[in-house]
Parts: C-alpha cells; structure tokens; sequence
C-alpha cells in the first residue's frame, strides 16, 4: 500500500501529517529567521567602527592614503616615531616655553622698576627743584623750607603738554581759566596767614599805625596793584587788601 492509498482509507492520518509537516517548517522557520537576525546585529555591530572609519577617510584619495600608511610605517620602522623621541621633544619645548614666561615676567618686573625710578626722577626734575627754586627765596629758614615743601608737594601734579612735562597745581584754575602754576601757588602761600610764621618778611605782621592789618613799618599803606608788590611783605599786604575789598 502506498501513500496515496494510505490517505484515502485514513484521512485524519494525511491532516495529522500535514499538521506535523506545517508545525516543523514554522519552526524551522523561526530558527532560522531568529539566527538571520542575530547574524545581522553581528554584522551590524561589526560594521559600525568601519562606518566611523569611512567617514574619517571621506574625501581622502585612497591612493594618497595607502602611500600615507606607507610612510608611517616605513617612519616607525626607521625609528623616527618613537615615543620616547616625541615626549623628549614635547618636554624641551615645554621647558623652553616656561623659560620664556619666566624670562618674560623678568624682564617686565626689570622695566617696571626702572619706568618708576625714571618717573621718580623726572618728578624730582620737574616738580620738587621748581618748589625748592620758587620757596626758598621766601623761607625763613631750612626747616620752614623743608615745610613748605612737604605742604605744597602734594597739591602739585606732572603733566604731559604737547610733549612737554609740566608741573602744576592740581585740580587749580586761575581766574582767567588758565592753569595754575608753582609760582601761583607760592603767591598763594606767601599770602596765606598761616604759613605767615615760614615766610621770611611775615613774622612782623601786625596792625600798623592806623590800625590796618598791613605790615608794620613804612607809611602802612599796601600797594594799589599786584605789579607794584616788590617784596613778599609787599605781597602779602596787597592780598589782605584785596580779601577786605570783596
């Protein structure tokens, strides 16, 4: 009996076959399709670096680049990339560099103070021997020199006019919009009462015969115009006159 035959005297015996034939061949279906995933995410997982090297190698020629492994090689094999070689060459500009900075710093230190020195000198070119050139002829003595100096010093400044390093009364403005100067300002002391003691021709001050406060001696009268003023005595009682007229 064949199995034509056997099918048509048992029919359930052809389903039950057919349902075996169906089950084996689904499973054998899922295996296989199972292990075409997993050979896929093989592939795919190798794959990856292989896409991160194309995109490096994107717009390379692939000729230049063959003779670029080439010559890297041929360099590794002649000895010319060593890493010892490189990090000797990386430590000596290292140390290079650092000896630069410290060279530089040095050197800014060095010129810093010698700016300072030459801005102290020509301070004490410019500002303190004008002082001591317009004081000294009023002061009493050396101390009341010394001072003079030490009160008027701090009000003068030095200044850069057209190229030219000028001293100055700061923040001083004359009357008629002009900068005030050393002589302005030793006008002002030596007709300030307060400095009247360290002004030579001041110590006498007093009221005179018609009760002016003008100095005492000569006709007690002071003098009509700043021009007339010949002595700092001469001065000083021009400025009182002036501050009782205002």
């Amino acid at each position: 009996m064949n199995l034509e035959e056997l099918y048509e005297q048992n029919p359930e015996v052809k389903d039950l076959v057919n349902q075996q034939i169906q089950d084996q061949a689904t499973t054998l279906a899922e295996k296989t399709s199972q292990g075409l995933m997993n050979k896929n995410n093989e592939l795919m997982d190798e794959l990856k670096p292989l896409k991160q090297k194309m995109k490096l190698l994107d717009g390379i020629d692939p000729e230049k680049y063959r003779e670029m492994q080439q010559s890297i090689k041929d360099k590794e094999t002649q000895g010319f990339v060593d890493k010892g070689q490189i990090d000797k060459i990386i430590e000596a500009h290292n140390t290079e560099k650092l000896s630069w900075g410290q060279q530089y710093e040095q050197t800014t230190t060095e010129l810093n103070g010698t700016i300072s020195t030459l801005k102290s000198s020509l301070e004490k070119e410019v500002i303190d021997n004008q002082l001591l050139a317009a004081l000294s002829p009023i002061a009493v003595d050396e101390p009341s020199l010394e001072y003079l100096m030490m009160k008027t010093r701090g009000q003068v400044e030095m200044v850069d006019i057209e190229g030219r390093m000028v001293a100055r009364v700061k923040n001083g403005i004359n009357g008629d919009g002009s900068y005030k100067m050393i002589p302005d300002l030793v006008q002002e002391i030596a007709g300030n009462e307060l400095y009247a003691r360290f002004v030579k021709g001041t110590q006498g001050t007093g009221s005179g015969a018609n009760g002016s406060d003008v100095p005492a001696g000569g006709n007690g009268a002071a003098p009509k115009t700043w021009a007339e003023c010949k002595t700092v005595q001469e001065k000083q009682a021009f400025l009182k006159a002036q501050k009782k007229t205002q």
